[in-house]
């Protein structure tokens, strides 16, 4: 389990590792896709459910990976940003901490 602090001391993030999810039912709010040349793709994907929590997937079509699920708690759905129709996603509201496992989970491959 990874946590994660912002600014506000009220609030704390966890992020844990969980078995493979099914996103059907699920609303996308934040894709990711990184290409390292020689058909090295890599992707990260958060998922919404009906309740408000978040999942996240590390994948790879084009690369033998092993997949990562989290989950991802302490971020509400009310609080995402909304997505501007025809802007690509911002990775701004994500913490640190899961944009580092995401780096490091793409160095093991490379």
């Amino acid at each position: 389990m990874i946590c994660w602090h912002s600014r506000s001391a009220k609030t704390r993030i966890q992020i844990e590792f969980t078995d493979p999810f099914d996103a059907r039912g699920m609303r996308r709010v934040y894709g990711r896709g990184d290409c390292f040349g020689r058909g090295a793709n890599f992707n990260m994907d958060i998922w919404r459910d009906q309740n408000g929590n978040l999942f996240t997937r590390f994948w790879s079509r084009s690369v033998r990976v092993e997949d990562v699920s989290l989950a991802i708690r302490g971020i509400f759905a009310d609080s995402l940003p909304q997505r501007v129709e025809g802007a690509g996603f911002s990775d701004a509201w994500l913490p640190r901490a899961l944009r580092d496992k995401y780096e490091e989970w793409v160095l093991e491959y490379l």
